[in-house]
Protein backbone atom coordinates (compact mmCIF):
# COMPACT_ATOMS: atom_id res chain seq x y z
CA UNK A 1 0.00 0.00 0.00
CA UNK A 2 1.41 3.37 -0.78
CA UNK A 3 2.07 5.97 1.96
CA UNK A 4 0.24 8.36 -0.25
CA UNK A 5 -2.69 6.16 -0.71
CA UNK A 6 -5.87 8.04 0.71
CA UNK A 7 -8.55 5.25 0.86
CA UNK A 8 -10.69 4.39 3.02
CA UNK A 9 -10.32 0.58 2.76
CA UNK A 10 -7.44 -1.46 4.36
CA UNK A 11 -6.93 -4.53 1.94
CA UNK A 12 -6.63 -7.92 3.95
CA UNK A 13 -7.19 -11.42 3.12
CA UNK A 14 -9.87 -12.60 5.54
CA UNK A 15 -12.23 -15.82 6.31
CA UNK A 16 -15.74 -15.22 7.19
CA UNK A 17 -16.63 -18.53 9.95
CA UNK A 18 -19.81 -19.23 8.77
CA UNK A 19 -21.82 -21.31 10.76
CA UNK A 20 -24.55 -23.87 10.29
CA UNK A 21 -28.28 -22.03 10.59
CA UNK A 22 -28.52 -18.69 12.40
CA UNK A 23 -25.76 -16.70 13.95
CA UNK A 24 -23.49 -19.06 16.62
CA UNK A 25 -23.81 -15.50 18.68
CA UNK A 26 -27.70 -15.22 17.84
CA UNK A 27 -28.05 -19.05 18.53
CA UNK A 28 -25.29 -19.17 22.15
CA UNK A 29 -25.25 -15.69 24.07
CA UNK A 30 -28.03 -13.75 23.17
CA UNK A 31 -30.41 -16.83 22.84
CA UNK A 32 -29.77 -18.50 26.15
CA UNK A 33 -28.88 -14.87 28.27
CA UNK A 34 -31.38 -12.04 26.75
CA UNK A 35 -30.36 -9.87 29.69
CA UNK A 36 -26.99 -9.59 27.31
CA UNK A 37 -28.83 -8.12 24.77
CA UNK A 38 -31.08 -5.63 26.37
CA UNK A 39 -27.95 -4.50 28.31
CA UNK A 40 -25.81 -3.73 24.86
CA UNK A 41 -28.74 -1.76 23.94
CA UNK A 42 -28.26 0.42 26.75
CA UNK A 43 -25.12 1.16 26.90
CA UNK A 44 -25.00 4.68 24.64
CA UNK A 45 -27.91 5.66 27.29
CA UNK A 46 -25.95 4.25 30.42
CA UNK A 47 -22.33 3.78 29.87
CA UNK A 48 -20.45 6.78 31.82
CA UNK A 49 -17.83 6.10 28.88
CA UNK A 50 -19.94 6.56 26.32
CA UNK A 51 -22.16 9.30 27.65
CA UNK A 52 -18.69 11.27 28.42
CA UNK A 53 -18.08 10.84 24.52
CA UNK A 54 -21.17 11.99 23.66
CA UNK A 55 -20.62 14.85 25.65
CA UNK A 56 -17.32 15.44 23.76
CA UNK A 57 -18.88 15.27 20.43
CA UNK A 58 -21.56 18.34 21.99
CA UNK A 59 -18.65 20.25 22.85
CA UNK A 60 -17.16 19.81 19.10
CA UNK A 61 -19.90 20.62 16.87
CA UNK A 62 -20.27 23.76 19.02
CA UNK A 63 -16.57 25.06 18.20
CA UNK A 64 -17.34 23.82 14.77
CA UNK A 65 -19.87 26.26 14.60
CA UNK A 66 -17.96 29.26 16.55
CA UNK A 67 -15.63 28.88 13.81
CA UNK A 68 -17.61 28.76 10.81
CA UNK A 69 -19.24 32.19 12.18
CA UNK A 70 -15.71 33.85 11.61
CA UNK A 71 -17.24 33.60 7.90
CA UNK A 72 -20.54 35.93 8.86
CA UNK A 73 -21.24 39.92 8.97
CA UNK A 74 -20.28 41.38 12.00
CA UNK A 75 -21.74 44.49 13.47
CA UNK A 76 -21.28 46.33 16.58
CA UNK A 77 -23.03 49.20 18.33
CA UNK A 78 -21.36 51.95 20.52
CA UNK A 79 -23.23 55.09 22.11
CA UNK A 80 -20.90 57.57 23.72
CA UNK A 81 -21.45 60.51 26.22
CA UNK A 82 -19.28 63.55 26.48
CA UNK A 83 -18.77 66.38 28.97
CA UNK A 84 -17.56 69.36 26.87
CA UNK A 85 -15.75 72.34 28.00
CA UNK A 86 -14.95 74.55 25.49
CA UNK A 87 -12.89 78.00 26.39
CA UNK A 88 -12.64 79.62 22.93
CA UNK A 89 -10.30 83.13 21.96
CA UNK A 90 -12.68 86.08 22.47
CA UNK A 91 -15.84 83.99 23.44
CA UNK A 92 -17.03 82.90 26.65
CA UNK A 93 -16.43 79.79 28.65
CA UNK A 94 -19.32 77.29 27.50
CA UNK A 95 -19.88 73.76 28.92
CA UNK A 96 -22.31 71.60 28.20
CA UNK A 97 -22.97 67.55 27.38
CA UNK A 98 -23.09 65.87 24.31
CA UNK A 99 -24.18 61.81 23.47
CA UNK A 100 -23.13 60.29 20.59
CA UNK A 101 -23.85 56.94 18.78
CA UNK A 102 -22.15 54.76 15.88
CA UNK A 103 -22.38 51.46 14.30
CA UNK A 104 -19.77 49.36 12.71
CA UNK A 105 -19.99 46.09 10.33
CA UNK A 106 -17.37 44.00 8.84
CA UNK A 107 -17.54 40.74 5.86
CA UNK A 108 -14.18 39.06 5.34
CA UNK A 109 -14.16 38.65 1.73
CA UNK A 110 -11.01 37.04 0.28
CA UNK A 111 -8.79 35.36 2.59
CA UNK A 112 -7.30 32.60 0.49
CA UNK A 113 -9.51 29.55 1.37
CA UNK A 114 -7.79 30.03 5.17
CA UNK A 115 -11.61 30.64 7.01
CA UNK A 116 -12.86 28.18 5.02
CA UNK A 117 -9.95 25.63 5.47
CA UNK A 118 -10.63 26.66 9.72
CA UNK A 119 -14.33 25.73 8.77
CA UNK A 120 -13.22 22.27 7.16
CA UNK A 121 -10.56 21.20 10.15
CA UNK A 122 -13.93 22.23 12.54
CA UNK A 123 -15.91 19.75 10.83
CA UNK A 124 -13.65 16.97 10.09
CA UNK A 125 -13.12 17.32 14.05
CA UNK A 126 -16.95 16.65 14.44
CA UNK A 127 -16.70 13.81 12.54
CA UNK A 128 -13.40 11.59 14.05
CA UNK A 129 -15.63 12.82 17.30
CA UNK A 130 -18.51 10.83 15.93
CA UNK A 131 -15.93 7.83 14.56
CA UNK A 132 -14.64 7.98 17.81
CA UNK A 133 -18.04 7.00 19.57
CA UNK A 134 -18.30 4.64 16.74
CA UNK A 135 -15.18 2.99 17.71
CA UNK A 136 -15.95 3.39 21.60
CA UNK A 137 -19.00 1.49 21.32
CA UNK A 138 -18.25 -0.87 19.04
CA UNK A 139 -15.02 -1.89 21.09
CA UNK A 140 -17.57 -1.72 24.66
CA UNK A 141 -19.89 -4.31 23.07
CA UNK A 142 -16.77 -6.59 22.75
CA UNK A 143 -16.27 -5.93 25.86
CA UNK A 144 -19.14 -6.45 27.36
CA UNK A 145 -19.61 -9.94 25.70
CA UNK A 146 -16.37 -10.56 26.83
CA UNK A 147 -17.24 -9.21 30.99
CA UNK A 148 -20.58 -11.19 30.67
CA UNK A 149 -18.85 -14.45 29.52
CA UNK A 150 -16.43 -14.45 32.40
CA UNK A 151 -19.16 -13.47 34.34
CA UNK A 152 -21.25 -16.59 33.54
CA UNK A 153 -18.01 -18.70 33.68
CA UNK A 154 -17.35 -17.10 37.71
CA UNK A 155 -21.19 -18.16 38.42
CA UNK A 156 -20.67 -21.59 36.66
CA UNK A 157 -17.17 -21.80 38.44
CA UNK A 158 -18.91 -21.17 41.60
CA UNK A 159 -22.09 -23.54 41.45
CA UNK A 160 -19.44 -26.15 41.22
CA UNK A 161 -17.69 -24.79 43.74
CA UNK A 162 -20.75 -24.75 46.25
CA UNK A 163 -21.62 -28.30 45.59
CA UNK A 164 -17.39 -29.42 46.42
CA UNK A 165 -18.35 -28.13 49.42
CA UNK A 166 -21.58 -30.27 49.65
CA UNK A 167 -19.62 -33.43 48.29
CA UNK A 168 -16.79 -32.67 50.81
CA UNK A 169 -19.39 -32.11 53.76
CA UNK A 170 -20.88 -35.57 52.80
CA UNK A 171 -17.52 -37.39 52.59
CA UNK A 172 -16.40 -35.81 55.69
CA UNK A 173 -19.52 -37.13 57.55
CA UNK A 174 -18.78 -40.69 55.70
CA UNK A 175 -15.47 -40.77 57.19
CA UNK A 176 -16.48 -40.50 60.63
CA UNK A 177 -19.24 -43.20 60.48
CA UNK A 178 -16.51 -45.66 59.07
CA UNK A 179 -14.20 -44.43 61.86
CA UNK A 180 -17.27 -45.37 64.02
CA UNK A 181 -16.90 -48.97 62.67
CA UNK A 182 -13.47 -49.13 62.72
CA UNK A 183 -13.44 -49.33 58.74
CA UNK A 184 -10.99 -46.68 58.46
CA UNK A 185 -8.12 -44.63 61.20
CA UNK A 186 -8.05 -41.17 62.07
CA UNK A 187 -5.36 -40.50 59.08
CA UNK A 188 -8.77 -40.88 56.90
CA UNK A 189 -10.98 -38.67 58.48
CA UNK A 190 -8.42 -35.73 58.88
CA UNK A 191 -7.89 -35.96 55.51
CA UNK A 192 -11.74 -35.88 54.95
CA UNK A 193 -11.99 -32.92 57.10
CA UNK A 194 -9.34 -31.35 55.15
CA UNK A 195 -11.16 -32.02 51.92
CA UNK A 196 -14.27 -29.86 53.62
CA UNK A 197 -12.34 -26.70 54.92
CA UNK A 198 -10.09 -26.43 51.29
CA UNK A 199 -13.55 -27.22 49.49
CA UNK A 200 -15.01 -23.97 51.79
CA UNK A 201 -12.19 -22.12 51.16
CA UNK A 202 -12.64 -22.32 47.50
CA UNK A 203 -15.64 -21.43 47.33
CA UNK A 204 -15.35 -18.13 49.35
CA UNK A 205 -12.83 -17.19 46.98
CA UNK A 206 -14.76 -17.89 43.91
CA UNK A 207 -17.56 -15.45 45.54
CA UNK A 208 -14.97 -12.88 45.92
CA UNK A 209 -13.71 -13.10 42.70
CA UNK A 210 -17.36 -13.14 41.41
CA UNK A 211 -18.47 -10.38 43.75
CA UNK A 212 -15.90 -8.00 42.17
CA UNK A 213 -16.57 -9.04 38.24
CA UNK A 214 -20.06 -7.98 38.69
CA UNK A 215 -19.17 -4.53 40.16
CA UNK A 216 -16.91 -3.88 37.32
CA UNK A 217 -19.49 -5.02 35.12
CA UNK A 218 -21.90 -2.54 36.59
CA UNK A 219 -19.89 0.35 36.34
CA UNK A 220 -18.36 -0.75 32.85
CA UNK A 221 -22.10 -1.02 31.58
CA UNK A 222 -23.79 1.41 33.92
CA UNK A 223 -26.41 -1.33 34.69
CA UNK A 224 -28.05 -1.15 37.67
CA UNK A 225 -31.15 -3.78 37.10
CA UNK A 226 -31.07 -7.52 37.88
CA UNK A 227 -28.77 -9.85 35.76
CA UNK A 228 -28.96 -13.79 35.87
CA UNK A 229 -25.28 -15.22 34.54
CA UNK A 230 -25.94 -18.50 35.91
CA UNK A 231 -25.69 -20.78 32.21
CA UNK A 232 -29.13 -22.77 32.42
CA UNK A 233 -29.02 -26.23 31.64
CA UNK A 234 -29.68 -25.68 28.03
CA UNK A 235 -26.59 -23.81 27.51
CA UNK A 236 -24.35 -26.56 29.25
CA UNK A 237 -26.34 -28.91 27.12
CA UNK A 238 -25.38 -26.90 23.81
CA UNK A 239 -21.80 -26.69 24.92
CA UNK A 240 -21.50 -30.52 25.44
CA UNK A 241 -23.70 -31.40 21.92
CA UNK A 242 -22.97 -28.41 19.77
CA UNK A 243 -20.79 -28.48 16.15
CA UNK A 244 -18.24 -26.23 16.17
CA UNK A 245 -17.60 -26.83 12.97
CA UNK A 246 -17.62 -24.18 10.01
CA UNK A 247 -18.92 -24.12 6.27
CA UNK A 248 -16.85 -23.39 3.79
CA UNK A 249 -15.54 -19.83 4.30
CA UNK A 250 -16.26 -16.88 1.94
CA UNK A 251 -13.36 -15.17 0.91
CA UNK A 252 -13.08 -11.25 2.07
CA UNK A 253 -11.14 -8.96 -0.31
CA UNK A 254 -11.25 -5.65 1.54
CA UNK A 255 -12.50 -4.39 4.97
CA UNK A 256 -13.66 -0.79 6.02
CA UNK A 257 -11.74 0.82 9.35
CA UNK A 258 -13.30 3.15 11.93
CA UNK A 259 -9.90 3.86 12.63
CA UNK A 260 -8.17 3.86 9.07
CA UNK A 261 -11.71 6.31 8.43
CA UNK A 262 -10.83 8.35 11.34
CA UNK A 263 -7.02 8.86 10.35
CA UNK A 264 -8.51 9.70 6.52
CA UNK A 265 -9.70 12.85 7.88
CA UNK A 266 -7.25 13.81 10.06
CA UNK A 267 -4.18 13.59 7.31
CA UNK A 268 -7.07 16.11 5.38
CA UNK A 269 -7.17 18.30 8.57
CA UNK A 270 -3.21 18.19 8.02
CA UNK A 271 -3.90 19.59 4.44
CA UNK A 272 -6.14 22.13 5.43
CA UNK A 273 -2.84 23.51 7.32
CA UNK A 274 -0.92 23.21 5.06
CA UNK A 275 -2.97 25.36 2.90
CA UNK A 276 -3.63 27.76 5.33
CA UNK A 277 0.51 28.09 6.04
CA UNK A 278 0.68 28.21 2.48
CA UNK A 279 -1.35 31.58 1.98
CA UNK A 280 -0.49 33.13 5.87
CA UNK A 281 1.38 35.91 4.45
CA UNK A 282 -0.85 36.56 1.45
CA UNK A 283 -2.75 40.21 1.74
CA UNK A 284 -6.51 39.18 3.46
CA UNK A 285 -9.23 41.26 2.21
CA UNK A 286 -12.46 42.98 4.21
CA UNK A 287 -15.55 44.52 3.79
CA UNK A 288 -16.22 47.09 6.31
CA UNK A 289 -17.94 50.32 7.17
CA UNK A 290 -19.40 52.39 9.70
CA UNK A 291 -22.19 54.96 10.52
CA UNK A 292 -21.37 57.23 13.34
CA UNK A 293 -22.05 60.80 14.73
CA UNK A 294 -19.21 63.61 15.84
CA UNK A 295 -19.79 67.57 16.28
CA UNK A 296 -17.30 69.75 14.07
CA UNK A 297 -17.05 73.84 15.10
CA UNK A 298 -18.07 76.46 12.62
CA UNK A 299 -15.80 78.73 11.52
CA UNK A 300 -15.85 82.46 13.54
CA UNK A 301 -18.82 81.39 15.47
CA UNK A 302 -19.47 79.56 18.71
CA UNK A 303 -22.17 77.47 16.79
CA UNK A 304 -21.50 73.67 16.54
CA UNK A 305 -22.45 71.34 13.54
CA UNK A 306 -23.74 67.76 14.39
CA UNK A 307 -22.91 65.18 11.59
CA UNK A 308 -24.00 61.92 10.74
CA UNK A 309 -21.16 59.95 8.85
CA UNK A 310 -21.69 56.78 6.79
CA UNK A 311 -18.16 55.00 5.43
CA UNK A 312 -18.37 51.99 3.05
CA UNK A 313 -14.54 50.77 1.78
CA UNK A 314 -12.46 47.75 1.28
CA UNK A 315 -10.08 47.29 3.58
CA UNK A 316 -6.85 44.97 2.93
CA UNK A 317 -4.26 43.50 6.11
CA UNK A 318 -0.72 42.24 4.43
CA UNK A 319 1.43 40.57 6.82
CA UNK A 320 4.84 40.57 4.64
CA UNK A 321 7.01 39.32 7.19
CA UNK A 322 6.11 36.61 10.23
CA UNK A 323 9.81 35.41 11.09
CA UNK A 324 9.22 32.01 9.20
CA UNK A 325 6.16 31.36 11.41
CA UNK A 326 3.98 30.25 8.44
CA UNK A 327 6.91 28.35 6.62
CA UNK A 328 7.43 26.53 10.19
CA UNK A 329 3.96 25.84 10.33
CA UNK A 330 3.64 24.40 6.93
CA UNK A 331 6.60 21.91 7.64
CA UNK A 332 5.18 20.88 10.79
CA UNK A 333 1.81 20.14 9.13
CA UNK A 334 2.92 18.26 6.80
CA UNK A 335 5.32 15.90 9.27
CA UNK A 336 2.24 15.05 10.60
CA UNK A 337 0.64 14.06 7.61
CA UNK A 338 3.37 12.00 6.64
CA UNK A 339 3.00 10.48 9.78
CA UNK A 340 -0.63 9.66 9.94
CA UNK A 341 0.17 7.85 6.40
CA UNK A 342 2.66 5.73 7.97
CA UNK A 343 0.30 4.86 10.89
CA UNK A 344 -2.18 3.62 8.69
CA UNK A 345 0.03 1.54 6.64
CA UNK A 346 1.07 -0.07 9.83
CA UNK A 347 -2.42 -0.51 11.11
CA UNK A 348 -3.27 -2.23 7.88
CA UNK A 349 -0.26 -4.84 8.20
CA UNK A 350 -1.76 -5.39 11.84
CA UNK A 351 -4.82 -6.18 11.02
CA UNK A 352 -4.12 -9.10 8.91
CA UNK A 353 -2.06 -10.33 11.28
CA UNK A 354 -5.05 -9.71 13.68
CA UNK A 355 -7.07 -11.47 11.34
CA UNK A 356 -5.18 -14.50 10.98
CA UNK A 357 -4.04 -15.17 14.88
CA UNK A 358 -7.94 -15.48 15.39
CA UNK A 359 -9.08 -17.44 12.56
CA UNK A 360 -5.89 -19.79 13.75
CA UNK A 361 -7.39 -19.51 17.81
CA UNK A 362 -10.59 -19.90 16.62
CA UNK A 363 -9.45 -23.38 14.69
CA UNK A 364 -7.38 -24.26 17.78
CA UNK A 365 -10.36 -23.64 20.35
CA UNK A 366 -12.87 -25.61 17.98
CA UNK A 367 -10.01 -28.74 18.90
CA UNK A 368 -9.83 -27.82 23.04
CA UNK A 369 -13.80 -27.71 23.01
CA UNK A 370 -13.63 -31.32 21.79
CA UNK A 371 -11.15 -32.46 23.80
CA UNK A 372 -12.97 -31.14 26.90
CA UNK A 373 -16.39 -32.85 25.60
CA UNK A 374 -13.87 -36.02 25.88
CA UNK A 375 -12.24 -35.42 29.16
CA UNK A 376 -16.18 -34.78 30.77
CA UNK A 377 -16.91 -38.53 29.31
CA UNK A 378 -13.77 -39.77 30.68
CA UNK A 379 -14.09 -38.41 34.22
CA UNK A 380 -17.73 -39.39 34.64
CA UNK A 381 -17.11 -42.59 33.85
CA UNK A 382 -13.64 -42.14 36.52
CA UNK A 383 -16.28 -40.94 38.94
CA UNK A 384 -18.89 -43.53 38.95
CA UNK A 385 -16.28 -46.30 39.26
CA UNK A 386 -15.22 -44.52 42.21
CA UNK A 387 -18.12 -44.03 44.15
CA UNK A 388 -18.52 -47.64 43.85
CA UNK A 389 -15.00 -48.74 44.77
CA UNK A 390 -15.61 -45.83 47.81
CA UNK A 391 -18.81 -47.43 48.59
CA UNK A 392 -16.77 -50.86 48.77
CA UNK A 393 -14.40 -48.92 51.27
CA UNK A 394 -11.87 -50.02 48.15
CA UNK A 395 -10.72 -46.49 47.90
CA UNK A 396 -10.16 -43.52 50.53
CA UNK A 397 -12.73 -40.68 50.30
CA UNK A 398 -9.48 -38.36 49.45
CA UNK A 399 -9.14 -40.00 46.07
CA UNK A 400 -13.30 -40.31 45.54
CA UNK A 401 -13.09 -36.38 46.22
CA UNK A 402 -10.74 -36.05 43.59
CA UNK A 403 -12.77 -37.79 40.86
CA UNK A 404 -15.31 -34.85 41.56
CA UNK A 405 -12.90 -32.86 41.18
CA UNK A 406 -11.64 -34.06 38.10
CA UNK A 407 -15.21 -34.16 36.56
CA UNK A 408 -15.55 -30.54 38.05
CA UNK A 409 -12.45 -29.28 36.24
CA UNK A 410 -13.61 -31.13 32.82
CA UNK A 411 -16.88 -29.47 33.52
CA UNK A 412 -15.37 -25.65 33.76
CA UNK A 413 -12.66 -26.55 30.63
CA UNK A 414 -15.79 -27.17 28.63
CA UNK A 415 -17.35 -24.07 29.70
CA UNK A 416 -14.58 -21.66 29.73
CA UNK A 417 -13.50 -22.56 26.27
CA UNK A 418 -16.85 -22.22 24.43
CA UNK A 419 -16.75 -18.68 26.23
CA UNK A 420 -13.28 -18.28 25.00
CA UNK A 421 -14.73 -19.51 21.13
CA UNK A 422 -17.55 -17.01 21.58
CA UNK A 423 -15.38 -14.38 22.80
CA UNK A 424 -12.46 -14.44 19.77
CA UNK A 425 -15.52 -15.00 17.49
CA UNK A 426 -16.81 -12.19 18.35
CA UNK A 427 -13.44 -10.29 18.09
CA UNK A 428 -13.43 -11.72 14.86
CA UNK A 429 -16.79 -10.34 13.69
CA UNK A 430 -15.59 -7.43 14.99
CA UNK A 431 -13.00 -6.80 12.97
CA UNK A 432 -14.87 -7.71 9.45
CA UNK A 433 -17.41 -5.65 10.75
CA UNK A 434 -16.24 -2.33 12.02
CA UNK A 435 -19.68 -0.45 12.04
CA UNK A 436 -21.71 -1.16 15.30
CA UNK A 437 -24.95 -0.97 14.18
CA UNK A 438 -24.23 -3.88 11.69
CA UNK A 439 -23.05 -5.99 14.80
CA UNK A 440 -26.32 -7.99 16.89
Amino acid sequence: MSVLNTSFTIFVSALILCINGPSLLADSIDFHFPDLSKIIEQLPEKSPRLIEQQLITEEEQAKSEAVSSRKGLKVGVSVNGYSIHEDRPKQDFEHRYKAFAGLTFRKPLYHWGILEADERISQLFVKNTIKQFDILKRSMVADTRSRFLNLVKLAFKSRLAKDRVEVAGKLSESALEKRKLGLIDGIAVQGAQRQKLDAEMGYSEVLIDLNYSLADFREFTGYRGSVDFSPSDAFLQFCLTNKFDAEEPILITALSSLEDEELSNLIKVEEMKIHSANHARFPKFDLMGSYYQDQVDLANTAATLDRNNLIVGLEANWEIWDSSKSRKDRESADARKRRLEFIRERMAREKRIELNYLSEKLGLLRQKIDLSKSLITFAQSKLEKSVLEFEQNRISSVENFQAHLDLDQARLENLTSVCLFFDTLDQYNMTLTPNPSEQK
